[in-house]
């Protein structure tokens, strides 16, 4: 059999040659083959995780689902690589849209000085939700939590920009810290998030128009501020973002200033801001689109699109060069697709038992190393894990499919 499989496939497709050994492609990226077992040790060396999911998995899984918490100790923990390798893929989405406005990526401190925020009058107002430390030289510190003062004071020491270097779009992708009154384990309210959690919100019956119900908190009667009904319909909804008109709040506060081009006049910039809850979104579309005891992932940010599943160590699949023959294939497809593939390497496990598993991790496409591999013409099982459907398809029936659909 291996002689035939050394054989196979060797039609071009698209310009590309298949042969069982190698996927001619123009670059190699192996570095994008993940196997379950280099998962487990990336999520172990991390105690903290760890310790948290132990004391936690049995009342709450990350995403607040209790059914999705099906899995042994072990299966727990590789959910913790996923959730990065997800949140990368949102990172790059924003990235890609900033970059298409003309935005500037910048990095900003975690530590920022009281200095800044006594400026602003914050360090004073914000007593309760500001992690504050010294540092060995009495220095009063804060843990960021925002970063108005930050990029006010930036823009203020450019002394040379003009009217023609608006508007200046800056922004960043960090960790804030907040010493939230209702921290949660998970991702929608903890003291660590990536930039902003749940809120409540009024929808009202008779304009149709929707509020949050901080808004109306201070009124003695709770009616619409649109059309002042009481026909109120009030649910939870999720805080994913935020936007500010500062006008110059801040800046007339730090004297950022430009120059006019006609009048060379030094004015106050006019600034605003937005925030996106960067792991809220993610928290949040998995919460939504997650059944009972599966994670569904919006198809831009699952962490992996394809899994491959090896066959049993021991078994005729894998004594007859099967399990190479799928091993091989996982490069070929993470050439061909530019994706990452991950491989089921839990060989001593039958193939049975780690589906269960699988389903519940959201990939969207398994393709297993089973009894049809050792085929005189070697056929993959492909699991559509959205339907459910099944087909038994050729190394180069697969690439096609899922070129398709990828």
């Amino acid at each position: 059999m291996a002689h035939h499989m050394k054989t196979l496939l060797k039609s071009a497709t698209n310009g590309r040659d298949v042969r069982f050994g190698r996927w001619i492609h123009s670059t190699t990226t192996s570095h994008r083959i993940f196997s379950w077992n280099q998962m487990l040790v990336m999520t172990n060396i991390n105690e903290t995780i760890g310790s948290q999911l132990e004391t936690t998995h049995k009342s709450q899984s990350l995403f607040n689902n209790k059914n999705l918490i099906s899995m042994t100790e072990k299966g727990l923990y590789i959910l913790m690589p996923l959730v990065v390798k997800a949140m990368d893929k949102l990172v790059d989405i924003i990235n890609d849209e900033m970059l298409a406005i003309k935005a500037q990526k910048i990095s900003m401190p975690s530590l920022v000085s009281k200095r800044l925020w006594d400026k602003s009058g914050r360090w004073s107002e914000s007593r309760e939700e500001l992690f504050r430390l010294k540092d060995r030289q009495n220095t009063d510190l804060c843990l960021a939590p925002t970063h108005e003062e930050v990029v006010t004071h930036l823009i203020s020491a450019a002394k040379h920009l003009t009217e023609n270097h608006l508007p200046i779009y800056l922004y960043q992708i960090s960790s804030k810290f907040r010493d939230e009154l209702k921290a949660k384990h998970g991702l929608l309210r903890g003291r660590e998030f990536v930039m902003k959690g749940e809120d409540e919100v009024f929808k009202c019956n008779s304009c149709d128009k929707a509020f949050n119900a901080e808004l109306i908190a201070t009124r003695q009667e709770v009616e619409c501020m649109f059309c002042s009904s009481h026909d109120l319909t009030k649910f939870n909804a999720i805080e994913v973002g935020h936007t500010f008109l500062l006008g110059n709040r801040y800046s007339e506060k730090f004297d950022a200033k430009y120059t006019a081009n006609e009048t060379k006049a030094k004015n106050i910039y006019s600034m605003g801001c937005y925030g996106l809850g960067v792991s809220r979104i993610l928290a949040a579309s998995v919460e939504v689109l997650s059944e009972n005891h599966s994670i569904r992932w919006p198809y831009a940010l699952a962490p992996f699109k394809v899994c491959l599943v090896l066959p049993k160590k021991g078994s005729k699949e894998d004594v007859s060069n099967g399990t190479a023959f799928t091993q091989d294939f996982a490069n070929c497809l993470s050439n061909v697709l530019n994706e990452d593939i991950l491989v089921d390497d839990r060989i001593n496990q039958t193939i049975g038992r780690r589906l269960a598993g699988l389903e519940t991790l959201g990939i969207p496409y398994t393709i297993i190393g089973g009894k049809r591999i050792t085929d005189e013409m070697p056929k993959f099982e492909v699991i559509d894990n959205q339907t459910k459907n099944n087909y038994l398809m050729t190394q180069l029936e697969c690439i096609q499919f899922l070129e398709s659909v990828l």
